[in-house]
């Protein structure tokens, strides 16, 4: 749920500013009304502000805005700005069909509270903001996005304590000219994890993460990839969290069916959930499963991997704390591992995955390098399928799947 909140900070981003330079007066309250329509739609956020008043170099400045759950928004409650900002607005132009394109908005310092979570930014700038002359998430021209976005300095605190921070991140989204697909990218770098502060970890779990080094972690992310919305392929071809003294975590995904008919399921299924919580009479079937199924049929996974590189000897170092826990040596705690894994193997009926896994395990364990889990279906069916399959005969899941499980490769 924490995290559901923090995503909102994200996406405000994307539409907080908005105006430009054009060769006559701009329709301040125009724009206003629509950056706000399409922020309420894509983020659950609304707002107000005191003025938007365009300067004499054709720019905007937006003062005193600041930005609130929209009513009924459950999950925002407890969702405060902790200050109004004022943001600049450059090189805004308004085409013939009412949208608008902003060529850069930048906003300085802002803060959020959001339950026990308060957020700082240092500064955020956009570029190529698209502003729809009527939001609509099933057509790609009344989605709202900044072609680029960076932000830097940003502060997590809980309880009172900065526990993480970020020094930057950037990001870039770019549409072709029918907006029927998109490619993404983003880094985050400078992700310090600090734990210090945590009264609510135990002596016992606080002292083993620092013999692992993990009560302070510097990490970076790299994600990207791309979407085509008339094949309805999404494609994430990399999500990559480095971790200093740790290692590597990617993540790869490539799913089918995700076409604009799709988000209409999924808007769907968003207006049904509304609606229960709204209501104060539990409804005797289960509202979801009609969307649910429909969605069942039409998602299918064309590929998915998650791998971990060890650079640091991490795992080796992990082995060694269990072991002195449970007072034994590292080579009897594998030992023990492996013993407990072949046990739990067994009970699938599966030797050949057994088999498989029990090799990957083993060797990487032997010599802790990179274990990697994949499938990729040699046939394409969608989800629902996979599941119906696989409560029919479940030993038939890793062949279905195309299960592979490797190490130190």
């Amino acid at each position: 749920m924490r995290m559901t909140r923090l995503k909102q900070v994200f996406l405000t981003g994307s539409f907080l500013a908005i105006c430009a330079a054009p060769a006559f007066a701009l329709d301040t309250d125009d724009l206003m009304n629509k950056i706000k329509a399409v922020n309420e739609q894509q983020s659950q956020l609304t707002f107000t502000y005191d003025s938007a008043v365009e300067g004499p170099d054709g720019n905007v400045t937006i003062t005193g805005m600041v930005f609130s759950p929209v009513a009924n928004e459950g999950e925002l409650e407890d969702f405060k700005q902790t200050a109004p900002v004022t943001i600049a607005l450059e090189n805004v132009t308004e085409a013939a069909d009412g949208s608008y394109l902003i060529g850069k908005t930048m906003v300085p310092s802002m803060g959020f509270a959001m339950d026990d979570v308060d957020v700082a930014i240092a500064s955020m700038t956009e570029t190529n903001v698209h502003v729809p002359a009527t939001p609509d998430t099933l057509l790609p021209a009344g989605w709202g996005y900044g072609e680029t976005t960076e932000i830097n300095g940003m502060t997590f605190d809980f309880d009172g304590d900065a526990a993480m921070t970020v020094d930057k991140i950037a990001a870039q989204q770019t549409f072709n000219d029918a907006r029927t697909k998109a490619d993404y990218n983003a880094d985050v770098t400078g992700i310090t994890l600090d734990l210090s502060g945590n009264d609510e970890i135990d002596a016992d779990k606080k002292a083993m993460l620092e013999e692992l080094g993990l009560m302070k972690t510097s990490s970076t992310l790299n994600i990207n990839g791309d979407w085509d919305l008339n094949s309805g392929i999404l494609n994430l071809a990399r999500y990559s969290l480095a971790t200093d003294n740790v290692g590597t975590l990617d993540f790869t995904l490539e799913m089918s069916g995700l076409t604009l008919e799709t988000l209409e399921t999924f808007k769907a299924i968003s207006e049904i959930a509304a609606t229960e919580q709204d209501s104060d009479t539990p409804s005797e079937e289960n509202p979801y499963q009609k969307e649910l199924m429909e969605l069942g049929q039409k998602i299918g996974i064309k590929s998915l991997s998650l791998g971990f590189s060890d650079e640091g000897d991490f795992t080796n170092r992990v082995i060694a704390a269990m072991a002195r826990e449970k007072d034994t040596t590292p080579e009897a705690m594998v030992s023990d591992l492996k013993s407990q894994m072949r046990s739990s193997l067994g009970q699938l009926e599966m030797p050949e995955l057994s088999a498989a896994v029990s090799t990957a395990v083993s060797t990487y364990l032997a010599d802790p390098q990179n274990i990697s889990v994949s499938i990729k279906p040699r046939m394409q069916m969608p989800i629902l399928a996979v599941v119906m399959a696989g409560a029919a005969a479940p030993k038939s899941i890793p062949q279905l799947l195309n299960l592979q499980i490797s190490a130190n490769q």
